[in-house]
């Protein structure tokens, strides 16, 4: 049902309107426009009366929702040559209502659409710009509505960026350690092979010592009524070769054995620290510290490929995160290894001052090389020259990532058949980054 009360409001207050219903089937208009239009207007639908003009789309309910408070221009297909410019509004259900005014420049122009100044007067023209303006607000209050949703989405979508991109370090991270797992088990191993003998010996030399120490005992509290066998034992234990050498070896195991509980705890250390997810904390920190953890992390790689040289400079302290420092350095060892195709190849770690207070580091390799046209591409996402399986494709393009942001620069310079040289330029120090 139309509602009476509704329409009659917009007979008495606008001189331009048309009430139409999801259908697009015209229920009423005004009666100016029904000059326009011709009688039984309500029997036809809104596209075959009229046209929007701007901008010229099919007319559409979702059209109209899409503009609902919006200024458009139509035209009465019967005087194409007169403009009305109006705002679709939604009504009352299953009710849509168009008001508009006529632009004209000239009076001739509503003497030609049969329009007199008779067809305004009986209207409030101080109503209907009050009405035009709220429409304005209420088009500029949705579009404030609309920006303050794009800028919660645009700080969530960053938020999101931000939070995949810690991810994709941290999986570059974990394929890397994925890689070296076999040598660094290894690595792990080793020490522990050699400290599992060495327990089991002391096992056996324990036995000797409680037996010593119970034989003294023995001579302590009863020393006369120790029986002849329980003598020829003691004397037996007592043999001062045995009892030198033991001491002796004892004391070799339990160095060796905490050399090798030393070791398996700095490896265990250095991939704890080089695995956990990075926080983002930029601290001060010496480049030392993080090859460190790099040459701890993948030296089991580099020792059946290559002999490692490292030419550590007294460089000044940088601002950074040691765990993605290190990711960048373990990338780079673990690349110049798999570019050594014969061993004994030579990999060479370098510090030195490039400028006052800029430190750089150097990580130089006598591999394979990289040829020139490929170069440009290294640092490209998902770019490898590894068989497939054998490498994602992140590492350098996650290096460029963690230098950019740490406000420095990844170089580098290779020679096919001679080697390849990849350096880390970092910003001088007292220089910001963010």
């Amino acid at each position: 049902m139309i509602d009476k009360k509704f329409l009659a409001q917009l007979h008495n207050s606008h001189s331009f309107f048309i009430a139409f219903d999801s259908k697009l089937k015209l229920l009423d208009v005004s009666a100016a426009f029904r000059k326009l239009t011709g009688p039984e207007v309500e029997q036809r639908g809104f596209e075959e009366l009229f046209q929007v003009v701007k901008p010229r789309l099919p007319i559409s309910v979702s059209l109209i929702e899409m503009f609902s408070g919006q200024l458009l221009g139509i035209v009465a297909n019967r005087v194409p040559n007169l403009r009305f410019a109006g705002s679709f509004l939604p009504s009352a259900d299953d009710i849509y209502v168009m008001v508009c005014f006529p632009q004209v420049t000239a009076i001739s122009q509503l003497s030609d659409a049969n329009l007199t100044l008779s067809d305004f007067l009986p209207h409030d023209p101080i109503n209907f710009f009050i009405g035009t303006l709220q429409v304005k607000e209420s088009a500029v209050v949705e579009m404030q509505r609309v920006a303050q949703k794009l800028a919660e989405r645009k700080e969530s979508l960053e938020a999101e960026v931000k939070k995949r991109t810690q991810e994709l370090l941290h999986a570059e991270k974990m394929a890397s350690i994925g890689a070296l797992a076999a040598g660094v088990a290894h690595e792990i191993n080793n020490p522990m092979g050699f400290i599992g003998s060495n327990l089991e010996q002391l096992r056996q030399y324990a036995e000797v010592i409680d037996t010593a120490i119970e034989h003294m005992i023995i001579c302590a509290e009863q020393p006369d009524q120790l029986p002849v066998s329980l003598r020829e034992s003691l004397v037996s234990a007592e043999d001062i070769s045995e009892l030198h050498y033991i001491r002796e070896d004892l004391r070799e195991m339990l160095d060796d054995s905490i050399d090798g509980c030393r070791r398996v705890n700095d490896i265990v250390k250095s991939l704890k620290t080089f695995a956990h997810p990075d926080t983002g904390k930029m601290e001060s920190l010496k480049l030392e510290e993080c090859i460190d953890i790099a040459i701890k992390i993948t030296s089991n790689e580099i020792r059946h490929k290559a002999e490692l040289t490292l030419d550590l400079a007294d460089c000044a302290e940088i601002r950074g995160n040691s765990s993605e420092i290190a990711q960048v350095i373990v990338n780079l060892l673990i690349n110049a290894s798999q570019a050594i195709e014969r061993p004994p190849g030579q990999i060479r770690v370098k510090t030195f001052m490039l400028a006052p207070n800029q430190p750089c580091l150097t990580v130089e390799d006598n591999g394979a090389g990289i040829e020139p046209d490929i170069l440009s591409d290294l640092f490209t996402p998902f770019f490898t020259t590894k068989e497939v399986g054998s490498g994602t494709g992140l590492g350098l393009s996650v290096s460029h990532g963690i230098m950019q942001k740490h406000g420095g620069d990844i170089r580098v310079d290779s020679t096919p058949g001679k080697g390849t040289k990849f350096s880390l330029i970092f910003p001088a120090r007292g220089s910001s980054v963010i």
